[in-house]
This record gives structure tokens, sequence and C-alpha cells, in this order.
């Protein structure tokens, strides 16, 4: 039968490959290494023209479909602002208290708002040195002032140099610009009038408020200017960083994603190590309740008969990748998981007819597994060990006279040291189990190296894509082909001279 043009090759092929897991007396599993794409004619001049922009689900879109894994060791508030600025997006580990995970949260979010929707706040007999302290602690050069609940004056960081008195009040003379000063406009002018408004009028920070007068926030030209730097951002409806964060499925699960949701995460991603079990399922019914909740995501799972339970029972977004991290040893402890191809092919086979999406975590090393990843359906990957290495990763980076380098920790969040973690954050006793992850120590990459590892993995993303003959990603999931490559095959794709020459 022939397929229809506008038919994803990776929702015709993964219902054949389900249809054959079900009838096959031993179906193969394949990982990335197994296939290879078939270039075809290429309709751009450049990679670079390639745009892979897609939505995951409801208010996330990205211009660089990654997400950096909710891991100890990769995923904390630096890593989150860097990815959401690069067009992709960090997802926060669990093994924190909530009231961290929470700051977290903030942080990000509120680091390069087009709108700062709640500035810190002080009273008229406040001195400088509170005012210069709430600056220092929200990392914003802006302060108002307020009495009774109304808004009395703003002070900048211009307002209160060091040559002025700690102990002088605010509302000083010369030292706060009082409310009948302010240059305002309505709360949904847009940035551009935002801007032209600033620079008519000398200045750098621009009130909002109703036509009542209420107050709604404020924007600045430092993050009009920071937004510009970061074009490809990905940024929710009022222009802030966009960021995930995860939840186990503890006692706590409910107060967490509670904090999480008030605080305006973009979504909540529910992680256990085997994702179709019935503690998942039970999460994703208590926290449903939640008005507001961010789309819910959930995983880890390898076959479409769990992605459809775990779409039936409310996720938004099923998380793909069973045994196939780097740091991983479920398969070897269990024996069971899957190859990661045929699993996102299978998943997000399932996903389509859900009109959802899966994200493929694990098993990338290079943008060609990236390129092969979303020809199976999940464009979306999660990166976890690439990450670790890098400059803004958690830990600190310190010289290993063993290896004679500088290194970083690196473990699973199925290792002993990451259930210690989780305990000590929910303050529980860890329990006595098998770990299925390792821990070790990896060559620290230096400066610069986040951004290198990710612009090679998307440029790899974007010239599979070119070189397919696509020119965004849902054209090429419809035109995409590829073949199993046997063991010669993949030989033959590598630069066999290094090994030729090494032996």
């Amino acid at each position: 039968m022939e397929r229809s043009p506008h038919t994803p090759t990776f929702v015709t092929k993964g219902i054949e490959f389900i249809r054959d897991s079900r009838t096959a007396l031993l179906p193969e599993t394949f990982s990335y290494n197994d296939i290879v794409l078939l270039p075809g004619k290429s309709v751009v001049t450049s990679p670079n023209q390639v745009d892979t922009t897609s939505k995951l689900t409801r208010g996330i879109r990205c211009y660089k479909p990654a997400i950096s894994a909710n891991m100890n060791t990769v995923t904390e508030a630096k890593m989150a602002i860097f990815m959401a600025e690069e067009g992709a997006i960090g997802a926060l580990h669990r093994a924190l208290s909530i009231e961290d995970q929470v700051a977290m949260v903030t942080y990000v979010k509120g680091h390069a708002g087009y709108v700062i929707e709640q500035p810190p706040v002080i009273s008229p007999e406040d001195t400088v040195a509170t005012a210069r302290r709430k600056m220092e602690e929200h990392e914003r050069g802006i302060v108002m002032v307020r009495t009774d609940g109304h808004i009395v004056g703003l002070i900048t960081k211009r307002d209160v140099l060091e040559l002025i008195p700690a102990d002088t009040p605010v509302s000083g003379e010369g030292i706060m610009t009082p409310r009948s000063d302010f240059i305002t406009a309505p709360p949904d002018i847009s940035q551009e009038k935002a801007l032209n408004l600033m620079y008519e009028n000398r200045i750098e920070k621009l009130v909002l408020t109703d036509s009542e007068g209420n107050f709604g926030g404020v924007i600045t030209m430092r993050d009009i200017r920071e937004l510009r730097k970061h074009p490809n951002a990905t940024k929710d409806r009022k222009g802030r960083l966009q960021v995930l964060a995860s939840i186990g499925v503890g006692e706590d699960v409910v107060e967490r994603a509670k904090a999480l949701t008030e605080a305006e995460v973009d979504g909540i991603i529910i992680d256990i190590l085997h994702g179709d079990c019935p503690q998942a399922y039970k999460v994703i019914e208590q926290i449903a309740r939640i008005p507001n909740l961010p789309p819910i995501i959930v995983g880890n799972v390898a076959t479409p008969e769990s992605t459809r339970d775990l779409l039936v029972a409310g996720a938004d977004v099923v998380k793909v990748g069973y045994s196939d991290g780097s740091l991983c040893t479920t398969r070897l402890v269990t024996g069971t998981g899957r190859g990661q191809f045929r699993a996102v092919i299978e998943c997000a086979a399932m996903a389509s007819f859900y009109g959802k999406k899966v994200i493929a975590d694990g098993s990338i090393q290079q943008g060609g597994d990236w390129a092969k990843a979303a020809a199976a359906g999940g464009e979306f990957i999660m990166v976890g060990g690439k990450l670790i290495p890098t400059d803004m990763s958690p830990g600190v980076p310190y010289y290993d006279e063993k290896q004679g380098r500088h290194v970083k920790e690196a473990y699973g969040m199925a290792s002993e040291r990451a259930s210690q973690e989780l305990a000590k954050a929910g303050n529980k006793t860890i329990k006595r189990r098998t770990p299925q992850g390792v821990q070790t120590l990896v060559p620290y990459l230096g400066p610069g190296s986040t951004e290198k590892v990710l612009f090679d993995l998307h440029n790899g993303l974007q010239s599979g894509i070119a070189n397919v003959g696509g020119h965004d990603i849902e054209s090429f999931q419809e035109i995409v082909r590829f073949e199993r490559q046997t063991p010669a095959a993949q030989h033959e794709g590598r630069p066999y001279i290094l090994y030729n020459n090494q032996q």
C-alpha cells in the first residue's frame, strides 16, 4: 500500500515494528548504530538553513529540541539558563529540598524575563543598605518602595552607589525616584514600543500600570538587550526563560508539585526508573487535581503499550529510554531493556495517535544519533552524559593525580551515590537495593564546552536533515528512509584508518 506523502515515516514503520513485535518468534531490537539514514536530494544550500523548531507539548516550543537531563551532575540553574538561552530547555533534578528546587525555578524564570512582575520590595523607612542587600539577593538592579500596599518610589543601582552612607533612608532626597516622576506604559506594551519609549525618555526602567493605576511590572533595558542576544531562546508567553523540574513518587510529591506549579515551572517530570508502574499512575492521578498544573512528562518506558497507558492516564509527554544511558547498568543488573531506535520508533508511532510526543532519552553520542532519533519520531532528545564534563554542569572540576588532568564526578540517577543524595533531600532512610548506575570521573572539557557540545549535536541534526532532503523536522520525518547496517557497514562508516593504524 502506498504511504501518504504527509504521513511521517516513523508512524508507518513504527506500526510495522509493533506488528512484528507481536507476531515474530524472537523479534530483533535495534540501537541507533544499527540504522543508517539514506541521503536524498538536498533542498537547502547550507545545514544552517534547516529549521529544527519543534513543539514538545502545550506551551513548550524549542528551536533546538534538546533537554538537559534531570540528573544531579547535569542540570541545576546555570545549565537550565544556558539551555533555554540557546533555544533548548533544562530539566532540574530532584535531589534538592522543595525550597531549593523552587528557588532554582524562580531564579531561571527571573533571569531574563521581558517583564519583572514582582521586583524586590522595601518600605520608605528602610535604608540604602537594605536596598543594596535586596538587589544582591535577587540579582536585580531595581527595588520598588511601597507603603500600605501602594507604590511610592523606585530605586536602581545608580541611586545607591557606595559613596552614599549605608544608613541613609531610601526616602531621603535624591535616593528614590518618586511615583510622580515615573514614565509608565500599559502592561500589554510590545517589546519594540517599550524600547522606543525608553530611548525617547532616556530611561533604563519602564513601570507598567493599567488604566486604574495598578502596578503591572517593570521592563528594563537590560532585559530587552539580554533577550535580543538570544533570539531563539526558549521563552514563555511573558518572555521568561522556560524550565522543567522533576519530582519523584514519594510522600512529598503533591507538595513538591504544588510548589513548582506556583513557581510557574513550565513542565513537571515524574522521574522513576520504570515508568509503567503503579506509583507513576498514582502520582499522575494525585497531581492532576492541582490548579494550573503545567504539562506532565512521565518516564522512562520502552514499549508502545506503556506509552499508550501513560498517555491515557493523563501524561502529556512520555520519556522513552530503558537501560541505554551512559551511566546505566539496568540491562546488566536486571536483564531488561531495549534497543533505543526500536523503542523510540514504536513509542513515537503510538504517541502520534494521541497527538502527543515522546522524548528520546539516552544513547545520544553524536549529532547523527539525534538525526536518527528524530527520524524515529523522537526529535526531542534528553542529553546527560555528554553534558556532565562541561562547564555549565553542577560540580567543581578538580585535578586528579592518577589521571593527570582535571575531572568532574559523574554518576547515574540509579547509582548508590544518587540514592544517597535523594534520601538526604527527602530526609529519608536509604532503602537497600542493588545499584543500577555507576559512579566515575570524566575529563573536564573546559570553558565553553557546553556550548560546543550542544552546537556539534545540533549541527549534526541539521546536516542529517539537509542530507536526507528535508528543510525542517516535519518534512524530514515525511521523506526519510533508513536501512539496517551490518557490522561491516558500521565499521565502514567510521574513520577506520585510525583503527588500522593502531593495529
